[in-house]
């Protein structure tokens, strides 16, 4: 699921004529983290990813997708433009055109501080929750958390954003939830 929100709305520019249409909208913002955001865009894919180590392989079957969201050619051209597909096994994810480090990429551990603070079961697998932070402020790197399988070591859930200090132009945050099954 990608979702692009807009944040530090003013009265002004609900008035705009983009949004006169959804002028309710502007009644019920979601207002996480304290901050109002109104949604705009959101695209959802059910997809079935099939990976291999040796020899090295990918498949990715997309079962079904569903976009929704402001009916704007300007906006549709920026929001695909900005669209990002992450997979949190690559070393290096880009970012807004920025090359993050992964936080299970080989050298992760000079970037990134590691905290394991919990295990639980997820479906029928003994799972270790790793909470993760970038050593130093500004760095292109994540904070969030991810769920490892006891016994195979792969990821099963990331929730993962764009760390505070990090610097991407215009871009204030960032978020990524994947699920994975074996």
């Amino acid at each position: 699921k990608i979702e692009f929100d807009l944040n530090n709305i003013t009265e002004d520019f609900t008035q705009k004529k983009l949004f006169k249409p959804f002028a309710f909208i502007f009644d019920n913002i979601d207002s996480t983290d304290a901050k109002p955001y109104l949604p705009i865009f959101m695209t959802e894919t059910l997809s079935e990813v099939y990976y291999r180590q040796k020899p090295q392989s990918k498949r990715e079957l997309i079962r079904g997708t569903k976009v929704s969201g402001i009916e704007n050619e300007s906006v549709s051209q920026f929001m695909g433009d900005m669209y990002q597909n992450v997979n949190i096994y690559d070393n290096f994810l880009v970012i807004f055109g920025k090359n993050f480090i992964s936080p299970i990429a080989d050298g992760g551990k000079a970037w990134y501080d590691y905290y394991l603070t919990d295990s639980a079961f997820i479906g029928k697998e003994e799972c270790y929750k790793l909470e993760f932070r970038p050593k130093r402020v500004q760095e292109l790197a994540f904070q969030g958390e991810i769920w490892i399988n006891d016994t195979t070591y792969a990821v099963r859930k990331a929730e993962a954003g764009i760390a505070e200090g990090a610097n991407l132009n215009f871009v204030q945050g960032f978020w990524v939830r994947q699920e994975y099954e074996q």
